[in-house]
């Protein structure tokens, strides 16, 4: 049976967040169907009226200790499918790590692996001009 979905998109599309837990059922589900059945869910989609989907981006809180290149290290099977999904729709994809109080962001590009990781770190400010203009 082939089905016709249709989305309509009030004023307000920013929902705001209510619990600030994250349902994990599903997650938990997916890992009992064992290799090689993967999934990664993605933390944001840049979304734009009139133009789409306009980036990806991966997000975690950085704790002080962790070093930019171990960062790298934890989010590579990540970056693998980010870049996959990204070449695709022809878009940028970012890994942006952010310290608690959203002080300070740490924006690395995902490029292929034959291309240096150079991070840029931005203040609240920065990254909030960064965001406006993808």
């Amino acid at each position: 049976m082939d089905e016709t979905v249709t989305f309509t998109f009030s004023r307000k599309m920013v929902k705001e967040e209510r619990t600030e837990k994250r349902d994990l059922r599903y997650s938990k589900w997916h890992r009992t169907l064992g290799n090689p059945y993967y999934m990664m869910d993605l933390d944001c989609v840049e979304w734009r009226s009139g133009r789409g989907v306009v980036a990806i981006i991966e997000k975690a809180i950085r704790t002080h200790d962790q070093l930019l290149q171990e960062l790298i290290k934890n989010k590579e099977w990540e970056m693998k499918v980010m870049l996959e999904i990204a070449t695709k729709l022809e878009i940028p994809a970012y890994v942006v790590y952010h310290e608690k109080d959203l002080s300070q962001f740490y924006v690395l590009e995902v490029k292929n692996s034959e291309q240096k990781p150079t991070w840029r770190v931005m203040a609240k400010e920065e990254y909030s001009e960064f965001i406006r203009t993808l």
